[in-house]
């Protein structure tokens, strides 16, 4: 035989050594990394207590609750899913933390828990998230607890979908905690929750690129939602409603606000939105009804204002003269006392295109625009931001013909505040 007859044959067999070892180190991987297969284990079926199955379990098992279970600081350390049948409860005994997660990968869910400690110590909470990435906070109701949900340095995860509330509302504002509380967490979805009767029902602090969707925060005793130090965060579509306060947002930029809704939040010396240097941020498609002041902004730049809707408001919008280049266009003001309030306004702040529904005007061209220039800002809203008493007389006859004088003699309030194209109605 000669030697070109024999190299195929060589190279075959060399190929199949070749194969067969790359075959071998994929089963040797496959046994010493890959997981057996995840078992379900129910609380019925065992005696052991709920920290003594989680603590036996496997990584990966699935723990299904039923019946009520007293318990004190669960401690979750690897990755599982917990979820609740119908009518079983974790009650915290008002003793301390309820669940800590430690781990990646960890889902609760379906799971009714109430009574967590109170402190001023220590934030005891219902779910607390430590330090951990792609886990889920899934369907829970969550009763009578300090804080409701508690991440602090966590990634990539999600709380969807469940119901906090505080049924003892006799406690003091400092013995409230927050519903959904983050500190310095980054990457997070919150979705579909609702939240009553908290300090805040959101609170963010150092927390980046944060989507908070569709949401509800209602009846809480300091701010439905409240944040600082935290850019680049986008809230769609949430109801914030009767709070003592409505949002905070402070110390960010690159803040999305789209779709939202600020209803009635009335109490003295506070806004539905207070805006306290916010820059480069838009603020789109949100509805202000009924509320004492809609927006305060105080040292807060290059923000977009447009197509908002502020309706039967005591202020529209209240513009310190700490702001500059913000930009408001289409938005719509419908029966406020005042639509635009200032204690100094700055030529650098632009109006164009909006709807007013105190405008005295003509649209003889029929472009839906108006002929005449329109002046938002009110000359007794400047005498009432320097003598706030002075709205007492709102109603007085002395105001009404300040308020003829306004209309007949514009050359009186020389504000810089102009909507050179104000649109009229049918636009």
């Amino acid at each position: 035989m000669s030697i070109r007859e024999v190299h195929p044959v060589v190279r075959k067999v060399r190929l199949r050594k070749i194969v067969g070892k790359i075959l071998l180190l994929f089963f040797c991987f496959f046994v010493m990394y890959v997981e057996p297969n995840a078992k379900t284990v129910y609380t019925e079926n065992t005696n052991l207590s709920l920290q003594e199955i989680i603590k036996s379990s496997q990584a990966n098992d699935i723990i299904v609750i039923a019946g009520n279970h007293k318990v004190t600081d669960i401690v979750i350390d690897k990755p599982l899913t917990i979820r609740g049948l119908p009518n079983s409860i974790i009650d915290g005994q008002n003793q301390g933390q309820i669940f800590t997660i430690i781990s990646d990968n960890v889902t609760l869910e379906n799971l009714t828990i109430k009574n967590s400690g109170r402190g001023h110590m220590r934030d005891f909470s219902a779910i607390r998230l430590f330090k951990v990435s792609n886990c889920k906070i899934i369907n829970n109701l969550i009763l009578d607890s300090f804080f409701g949900i508690h991440l602090e340095e966590v990634s990539n995860s999600s709380i969807l979908k469940n119901y906090i509330k505080n049924l003892n509302t006799s406690f003091r504002q400092s013995q409230m905690g927050n519903g959904i509380h983050l500190w310095n967490s980054n990457d997070i979805v919150i979705r579909d929750n609702t939240i009553v009767s908290h300090r805040d029902g959101l609170y963010f602090e150092f927390a980046e690129n944060i989507l908070i969707k569709n949401n509800k925060s209602v009846d809480n005793f300091r701010y439905g939602l409240h944040f600082m130090f935290s850019d680049s965060n986008s809230f769609v579509d949430n109801q914030f409603i009767n709070n003592v306060g409505g949002v905070a947002v402070m110390y960010s930029r690159s803040i999305n606000m789209v779709g939202n809704t600020f209803e009635h939040h009335t109490n003295p010396g506070t806004s539905s939105l207070l805006l306290k240097d916010i820059k480069s941020s838009e603020i789109y498609n949100n509805s202000f009804y009924g509320n004492s002041v809609s927006i305060h902004m105080d040292s807060s730049d290059e923000i977009k204002f447009k197509k908002n809707n502020f309706i039967n408001n005591g202020i529209g919008i209240r513009i310190l003269g700490s702001s500059y280049k913000n930009y408001f266009e289409e938005n719509r003001f419908i029966a406020n006392v005042f639509d635009v309030a200032t204690n100094r306004a700055d030529k650098s702040n632009k109006f164009n295109e909006n709807f007013w529904g105190d405008y005295i005007g003509y649209d003889l061209d029929k472009d839906n625009l108006g002929d005449i220039p329109h002046y938002p800002v009110r000359l007794y809203s400047v005498i009432v931001e320097k003598f706030p008493n002075s709205i007492l007389f709102l109603e007085s006859y002395m105001v009404y013909v300040i308020d003829l004088m306004e209309i007949y003699l514009p050359a009186l309030i020389k504000s810089p505040y102009i909507d050179q194209n104000p649109k009229v109605l049918g636009s």
